[in-house]
Order: structure tokens, then sequence, then C-alpha cells
């Protein structure tokens, strides 16, 4: 696979440069290029991570979630099959519908050969959006688990005396721990090797936070060079996407003749690139408002209610560790997955545009 792909990006790139690249603008010639050859050097990057965390490593790491699994009784198994269905299904059709506009809009321009040489493309695309989809299931288990801690801290806050009768627990009493649950459809949980004493409970909980950090670990290292890469090549594919349509309006107003329908399939494709980051970041986020619920409850634990000092102490331990070993996604340490990236991502895109803007003025 890895030979076939590489044989035909090479030929493909051949072909651009001895006969179609004299033709088009230097700036979108330019960007298609690296795009090539970037996208085959992150798939050889993807194929030697699978290869160094082969079936051994993953074997383990999926062991470990069923020793994880044994403390905390997991009970979101069916909501993350439904979620990343859901995902896959999302994905699979706007990557197919981006993809079909665009080969169509460009045969109606430019005939048959040239997009056909130009279609290697969709499949580095569709790579990119599995590459991606893989970690999203794995950001999953982590919020999934993470929410599970917290339905176990709840359970034992509820059972807890308050501290005073006089003082309303609104947070309790709105169901402000389950901003995206109706009350009554949260699942109960159950600690499967603990008897009911609550200090026991809490400290067996640092031990899963402890197991959720060190899964954590191994998620970062595995995928992030790989994402990293894979989100700096989605970056210059919607600069790219952005530098064709922006041509291909300002043409289209000297130009009564041009299609606009090349205009509206990179946009497509701009647009498909955008969701992947988006998804992405959107679930990491999940994730660490999970880790803010469970220092909401502890927190409220602490002073709405009355623990006796072996678990108040518990308490205070498990609340630091939460707090000092954040669950963090990253990319190998650059960037943090969270909305500032969006941002960030967003400001290259408008910028570059503008940019394009005044050179074409």
């Amino acid at each position: 696979m890895v030979s076939i792909l590489g044989s035909l990006t090479i030929f493909s790139l051949y072909w651009k440069i001895t006969k179609l690249y004299s033709e088009i603008n230097i700036s979108i010639k330019i960007t298609d290029a690296i795009q090539m050859m970037y996208d085959l050097c992150q798939y050889l990057v993807d194929i030697f991570f699978v290869l160094v965390y082969g079936r051994d490593m993953s074997f383990e790491y999926f062991k470990q979630y069923i020793r994880i699994d044994n403390i905390i009784g997991m009970s979101y198994y069916s909501e993350i099959k439904l979620r990343l269905l859901k995902l896959i299904t999302f994905f699979a059709l706007i990557w197919a519908m981006s993809s079909v506009c665009d080969f169509t809009a460009w045969v109606f321009t430019f005939g048959w050969l040239a997009p056909f040489v130009y279609s290697i493309a969709y499949v580095y695309l569709l790579i990119k959006i599995l590459t991606t989809l893989d970690l999203t299931s794995q950001v999953m288990q982590i919020e999934c688990r993470l929410s599970c801690l917290g339905d176990v801290l709840l359970t034992c806050y509820c059972d807890e005396r308050k501290e005073q009768d006089f003082v309303e627990d609104c947070a309790f009493k709105y169901n402000l721990f389950y901003p995206n649950n109706k009350v009554g459809n949260v699942p109960e949980p159950s600690l499967k090797t603990l008897d009911s004493n609550v200090t026991d409970k809490i400290k067996f909980l640092e031990k899963y936070y402890l197991l959720l950090i060190e899964q954590c670990a191994f998620i970062n290292k595995m995928y992030g060079l790989r994402i990293l890469l894979n989100s700096l090549s989605l970056l210059i594919d919607m600069v790219r996407f952005t530098n064709i349509a922006v041509r291909y309006i300002i043409i289209s107003e000297k130009n009564i003749d041009t299609d606009y329908f090349p205009t509206i399939s990179s946009l497509m494709r701009l647009l498909t690139c955008a969701a992947v980051v988006i998804s992405l970041v959107h679930h990491c986020e999940r994730a660490y408002r999970e880790r803010d619920r469970i220092i909401c409850i502890l927190d409220h634990y602490l002073v709405m209610r009355d623990p006796s000092k072996e678990v108040r102490s518990a308490l205070n331990v498990l609340r630091d560790l939460v707090q000092s070993r954040a669950i963090t996604f990253h990319m190998s340490y650059f960037f943090r997955f969270d909305y500032s990236l969006l941002v960030s991502m967003a400001s290259v895109v408008v910028t570059y545009t503008i940019i394009i803007l005044q050179s074409i003025n």
C-alpha cells in the first residue's frame, strides 16, 4: 500500500510539473506541490508509528482499560459506540460529497485528465480524517471514564449529610453537575471492588485517576506527532482551498463565462477540513469539562457537606491530584487541543486571505 500510494504521488507530481504547472498561478502551484510531498511524508510517519506502537503495545493499552473498569463500573459503552457511529457517518458523507462535487466541478472546467491526476488528494484527505477519528475515539474513552469518576463522587456527595441545613445546595437542586443530562437519565455508578467505606472509595478513585493519566500519556505519545503533522496538513489544505476559491471569485467577476463550480467545491473541501479539526478539539474540550466537573463536585463536597476528617483528607488529596495533574491532549507539547487552537488556525486562514486579496489588487 505504501509503495502504491508513493508511486501514484510521485507520478502525479511529475505529470503536474511537466504538463500542468506552466498554466497555473505560482502560489497555487507552490502550495499544491508542497502539499503533495507533505501528505506522503505524513502518511509514512503514520505507518512508522503504527509499526512502533504495534499490536503488543496497543493490546496492553486496551488491557489497561479493563483494569480501570474493574475499579469502577463502566456505563458509557453504548454512548461511545453511538457517538462514534454518528461521527463516522457524518465524515464519510461530507468527504464523499465534497470529493464528488470537487471532481465533477473540475471535470466540467478542465476535462477528465487533470482532475483524475489531482484525485489522489481525496485519498490523502480520507487518511487524515481516519487518523483524526482514531484519536477522537481515544479521547472519548478518557472523557467517559472521567464522567464515571464524577458519577461516583456525586453518589458519595449525595449520601453525605449537609454542613448547614439553611444553606440551599443550588448545584444539586438545579442539576448543575449534569449540564448535558436530564435528571433520572444518568447511569448509576458502582464500585466493583469496594465496600461502603467512603474513604476507601475516594482512595481508589485516586488510583483510578492516575491510571487515566497514564492512558492519556500513551495517547499523546502515540498520536502527538501524527496529529501535529495532520493538523498542519489540514491547515495547508485550508489555505490552498481559500487561495483557489478567492482567485476564482475574482476571475468570475472579470469574466462572465467562468464557472462558479470550482469556487463552490473548494469551499466545500475547506469546510470539510475545518470540520475535522473542530470535531477533534470539541471532543478534547468535552474531556476537559469532565475534569472541571470533578473539581466542582469536590469543592461542593468540602464546603456544602460535613465529611469526617479521614474523608476530608482523602478528598483534598484527590482534589490536589486532579488540579496538579490535569488531563490534556497535545501535539508533541507544541500545541494543546483547545478552542484557542481553532482561533489561531482561523487567524492564519484569514490573514492569508487578506494577503491574497492585496496581492491580486
